[in-house]
């Protein structure tokens, strides 16, 4: 499987112009543009430095005049986050489909497709979340002592104060203190909670109506990790009970969508969790057949007409393996039957002895 192995790791090399002629490219041609999409909307988020619209506020509301606690003193930081938001789902995924028996090809794809799957949740929350904070501009909690107002003096009946009253020199602490909706907490451990719950209830069949609870404890425990994650942004003066609650629907829809793109319904005991196959790019049939790809030396997902075998110049492709599992070296052109005995050089039926007597016949003659 060292073809796949390969696609992979350069998929972001993928030559366009080629990818209908050549059947190797059947996975990353698939993909191709997702990545491409969904890496370059997620870096532009990651680099985004724009300022908040700074909205104007009271300094007499009680509900932006909580204590500003500093990053490492918030009980579930940014680091911590991404740990349990990013890095479990991805051992979760590889020691779900890693070790599942199934072929090497389908192991590959469902990784493959999972780990898509969570970059396009996380890309959709990410930029709806971060659009959002700046447009919003909603002060936090703890706005005031992130502000450090120079003159606590009231504006005049019908004013409010706005940024301009700040005597914090650190920018950073005043533009994140208008970022509080929606929660970034919220969206980030929802998302990932529902992306973990549908792959954990899909391979583990918890909706096959046998009642294990520790099925469904296990598929259902994300949730609770995420819920408690999500509840301290309360209790660091960070957030409003509204702002995780947009937060939290803002993840969910986001995992929703990004799981479904690449996965059949949850409950669909019959696939186990499998990935859909690979999506076939130009020369569809009529009523949508021949819009996928068959996943090489795959038995276990149940095909419809959709889908047809990869080919190359007419041929179907198939990826030959030895009795070892790894694929086998190509056939040379020249056939072993070229050196078979009886296409061997035809023997003489006069032999050395009879040419010799001819020869001494005449010389006595």
């Amino acid at each position: 499987m060292y073809q796949i192995f390969k696609l992979l790791l350069t998929q972001n090399q993928f030559d366009r112009k080629f990818s209908e002629r050549h059947p190797k490219t059947w996975m990353t041609k698939n993909h191709y543009h997702d990545v491409e999409y969904f890496q370059g909307e997620l870096f532009e988020v990651l680099k985004l430095d724009t300022a908040p619209r700074y909205t104007e506020f009271s300094l007499a509301d009680d509900k932006i005049s909580f204590t500003f606690y500093r990053e490492q003193d918030n009980l579930v930081g940014r680091l911590l986050l991404m740990v349990v938001s990013i890095a479990v789902p991805i051992a979760q995924v590889i020691l779900m489909f890693g070790f599942a028996r199934k072929s090497s090809a389908r192991k590959i794809w469902n990784i493959h497709s999972a780990l898509l799957s969570l970059l396009a949740i996380h890309t959709y929350q990410a930029v709806i979340v971060s659009i959002l904070k700046n447009v919003v501009g909603s002060p936090r909690p703890d706005l005031l002592q992130r502000c450090l107002p120079t003159n606590y003096a009231l504006p005049p009946y019908g004013h409010l104060s706005n940024v301009g009253i700040c005597g914090n020199r650190n920018i950073g602490d005043i533009n994140d203190g208008f970022r509080s909706f929606p929660s970034g907490h919220a969206s980030t451990s929802f998302a990932s909670a529902l992306f973990s719950f549908f792959i954990t209830s899909s391979r583990i069949k918890v909706f096959d109506e046998r009642g294990n609870s520790f099925k469904t404890i296990s598929a259902y425990l994300p949730f609770f990790i995420s819920t408690f994650m999500t509840a301290t942004r309360i209790s660091d003066n960070r957030h409003s009970f509204v702002d995780i609650f947009i937060g939290s629907l803002i993840g969910l829809g986001s995992g929703y969508l990004g799981y479904h793109m690449y996965f059949p319904d949850f409950r669909n005991l019959s696939l186990a969790g499998m990935a859909l196959p690979p999506r076939r790019i130009g020369n569809r049939g009529k009523n949508g057949q021949h819009s996928f790809w068959k996943v090489p030396e795959d038995n276990d997902y149940d095909y419809d007409s959709r889908a047809s075998d990869i080919e190359f110049n007419g041929s179907s492709l198939s990826l030959s393996t030895d009795s070892s599992g790894s694929p086998s070296p190509p056939k040379s052109r020249h056939s072993i039957a070229s050196h078979h005995p009886s296409r061997s050089r035809p023997q003489t039926s006069i032999n050395r002895q009879s040419v010799r007597s001819e020869k001494l016949n005449e010389s006595l003659v």
